[in-house]
């Protein structure tokens, strides 16, 4: 079983993953936490919505959970999500996930530009993840996914999977993925694949002192349809339970880059993170989620 995952990660990193495709939900970021830092999912494993860009992270998370997060993603649109996971003796690491992404209205017009009503859009994507050791400070994971689009009355749908590996190596976690390897999604016999992506990231943590006090650095690089985005950041603990998250998405765009910023509180086993974002073409958002573990 964990030779095949492996192989099956080798066999698709190994494709071309700048593919021709659309946006839909699982290629925006659900999360609060993570988001607050960049939104660089393929690392952070402090953030259990991680798991919907690499698999691999629940394992090493070592718990189980429960979270739900809201993104206001722009005016009338946004993005939720709800995510549960646990550990299965003998099996390894099973997790459930629902999004959902609301785009709002649009205006409906006829060949010559004039507007002639409005018409809904919205995205439902369904996620069963796994993930499991392989080795001594090696893991991997897969998503299975299934997308549902509606625009309009019109309805589309796609099966797609995910691949994930993770290495620690002391204070250094490295993460590789690819995402969105799947059927094609397809409106009234005409649509595209949806956008495969790949990528790496990093992750380094230091403790500083022991009142809980400790910086970590993220960063990813990933591809999607031919152009690569480079997210980063940082989260500060001040103590165990209180955690301030900067950063920035698509750092190297000028258009499409956001500034984030964070605050995750711990109350026992419960979590809860507030982020907020901003960028030169588009009004700041505000995100929040709401965690469990045991």
């Amino acid at each position: 079983m964990k030779r095949s995952v492996i192989f099956i990660m080798v066999l698709l990193i190994s494709v071309c993953i700048a593919a021709m495709g659309s946006s839909n939900v699982f290629n925006i970021d659900p999360t609060s936490g993570a988001r607050g830092s960049g939104s660089v999912l393929g690392v952070d494993i402090d953030d259990f919505g991680s798991i919907l860009v690499n698999p691999a992270l629940m394992p090493i998370s070592g718990w189980n959970y429960f979270k739900t997060s809201y993104r206001k993603y722009y005016e009338e649109m946004d993005v939720s999500l709800i995510s549960t996971a646990v550990y299965l003796e003998n099996f390894g690491n099973v997790g459930i996930s629902a999004i959902y992404g609301n785009w709002g209205y649009q205006d409906s017009r006829d060949e010559i530009g004039t507007v002639t009503g409005q018409f809904h859009s919205s995205d439902l994507g369904l996620v069963l993840s796994f993930g499991d050791a392989i080795g001594q400070n090696t893991y991997a994971g897969v998503n299975i996914k299934y997308l549902f689009s509606r625009i309009d009355t019109y309805t589309a749908d796609s099966f797609l999977i995910d691949l994930g590996l993770a290495f620690k190596m002391k204070k250094l976690l490295i993460g590789l993925f690819v995402n969105n390897w799947g059927t094609k999604l397809e409106f009234e016999q005409e649509g595209a694949f949806p956008s495969i992506s790949g990528g790496i990231g990093f992750r380094y943590k230091r403790q500083m002192g022991d009142g809980g006090m400790a910086l970590t650095l993220l960063t990813q690089a990933v591809i999607r349809e031919s152009s690569m985005i480079l997210n980063s950041g940082l989260a500060f603990n001040i103590t165990k339970w209180i955690k301030l998250r900067f950063g920035a998405s698509d750092a190297l765009n000028d258009t499409t880059r956001n500034i984030l910023f964070g605050v995750q509180i711990g109350l026992n086993k419960l979590e809860i993170d507030v982020s907020y974002g901003f960028g030169s073409l588009l009004p700041g958002t505000v995100s929040a989620g709401l965690g469990y573990r045991w």
